[in-house]
Formats: structure tokens, C-alpha cells, sequence
């Protein structure tokens, strides 16, 4: 089980990687949500970029990660 884990994990990775270096720029609509994730780190929820396809409920359940994590790894919350 472990072995399968670390297998995907670097088969993963190296995808990624191979992506990343045949298209190192944005594509798509990634230039949209580079600047809805600023906002949402910014505490601005109420903000939606129409040009993004991609449901905001998805950008909120991230926050259920986010928002334990910070205050795990300090006395502040930082979003």
C-alpha cells in the first residue's frame, strides 16, 4: 500500500513537471483564478470573476483546509 502511494506520488510529480515545462505559461482561464485566489486569500469573498467556469464553492470548501491549518500553525489566522 505504501509502495503504490510513493509510486504515484513520484509518477505524479513527474507529470507535472513534464506539463509545467511543455506549457510554462497560463492557459485557459489560469490567469482568472490566480486573481480570484488573491482575493479569497484577502478575506473578499464576495467578489466572483464571471470569466471563471470553474464553481466558487470549490474556492469555499478550500477553506475549509486553510482555515484549520493557520490556526494549527499560529496564534493568528492568516487567510
Amino acid at each position: 500500500m505504501l509502495v503504490a502511494a510513493v509510486v504515484m506520488l513520484i509518477s505524479s510529480c513527474a507529470l507535472i513537471m513534464k506539463v509545467n515545462n511543455v506549457v510554462p505559461d497560463e492557459y485557459m482561464d489560469e490567469i482568472y483564478h490566480a486573481d480570484q485566489m488573491q482575493r479569497y486569500c484577502a478575506g473578499n469573498y464576495s467578489s466572483w470573476n464571471p470569466l471563471i467556469t470553474t464553481p466558487p464553492g470549490l474556492y469555499l470548501a478550500s477553506l475549509a483546509i486553510i482555515l484549520p491549518a493557520s490556526l494549527l500553525a499560529s496564534d493568528q489566522l492568516v487567510v
